[in-house]
């Protein structure tokens, strides 16, 4: 049998409980489990961050700092890790407040058992996956609808380029180069000459700006190598 291997976060600062969760996950034969234990908040905080949790089991009440707070931080870092909260003090409102303030479920410790912790941790894994798996499908969407606008904006340039652009932006660069031009310097010329160009443009065109900055950025390229994005 595939097991799926999950990084969990357990934030309980008894020591009795902590074993008897890992007794109930170690039952999970579909799942095996990288347990890291937290007994503070800050302590869960910085096990988040640094270990690639996947899934939270929250214990309430901590003798150092707050469930609820360290809830708040948890689901700031992380909007869609499945994060289950566990409580001995089992009323509606604390369930109300756990589940308002992020928590993807919620367990009393008191009707704690094996069939319960993992129906809950297999529900919330489930919810994160397909919603992940949506994300990731618009994403693609989002990607290949980008695609198609950006070919069409490239044929459309294409198709009105001038021929002796290449050469005349080869002169363009070899003059900077010999000039020793800065990236603000360049930046002026491209402000002069923008300034010059919009008075012979005729009225009601949009602004020249918009034509020309596919050449400022190809300078910027030759002269001083690729931009933040592309390294």
């Amino acid at each position: 049998m595939d097991h799926r291997r999950i990084k969990l976060l357990h934030v309980e600062d008894n020591l009795a409980h902590r074993r008897l969760i890992g007794h109930y996950l170690s039952a999970m034969k579909d799942f095996e489990f990288d347990v890291f234990h937290a007994d503070s908040e800050e302590a869960a905080v910085e096990s988040f961050r640094t270990n690639g949790i996947q899934i939270v089991l929250l214990d309430f009440h901590l003798t150092q700092g707050d469930g609820l707070s360290c809830l708040r931080r948890l689901r700031s870092i992380d909007p869609l890790v499945p994060i289950v909260a566990l409580s001995g003090a089992a009323t509606p409102e604390i369930a109300s407040e756990l589940l308002e303030v992020g928590a993807d479920d919620y367990l009393s410790k008191q009707d704690l058992n094996r069939e319960a912790l993992a129906t809950a941790v297999r529900n919330v894994l489930s919810r994160v996956d397909l919603v992940r798996k949506e994300g990731h499908s618009r994403k693609n969407e989002v990607l290949e609808q980008l695609d198609a606008d950006f070919d069409q904006a490239c044929q459309s340039f294409l198709k009105s380029a001038d021929p002796n652009l290449v050469a005349a932006l080869d002169k363009f660069e070899s003059s900077a180069r010999n000039a020793k031009i800065t990236v603000w310097e360049l930046q002026q010329v491209f402000t002069r000459v923008c300034e010059k160009r919009a008075q012979q443009q005729p009225s009601g065109q949009p602004p020249v700006e918009k034509f020309l900055r596919p050449l400022l950025l190809e300078s910027v390229l030759r002269l001083f190598g690729s931009l933040p994005f592309a390294r």
